[in-house]
């Protein structure tokens, strides 16, 4: 096969994949709890809790959304509250999420 023969079924299994991906959004509403770390590496998340991002983005979409934010020491307390269920969404390094 040629390079474009490939490309062009690439793209054909391509569109068929994004065919079959459902239309609707997952809906949820409630609380979400988030546990960062000290650190750079919960820039983002501390700036979304600082300017209440995810708060206001379920307001625009109608959702009451309560976030639950705590800063957790390290990587092995993040993997605990992970596995454990006590956290929906963290920030996590390399070294504890090949543990993981």
């Amino acid at each position: 096969m040629t390079t474009f023969s490939l490309q062009r079924l690439f793209a054909v299994f391509a569109s068929m994949a994004l065919l079959a991906l459902p239309i609707h959004r997952a809906h949820a509403e409630g609380k979400v709890t988030i546990v960062d770390q000290y650190g750079i590496g919960s820039l983002l998340l501390k700036v979304a809790k600082d300017q209440k991002l995810i708060e206001k983005a379920g307001a625009r979409e109608g959702l009451a959304i309560d976030v639950q934010w705590s800063t957790l020491s390290g990587g092995a307390a993040v993997n605990e509250a992970l596995l454990s269920g006590a956290a929906d969404i963290a920030t996590i390094g390399i070294g504890p999420l090949m543990t993981i």
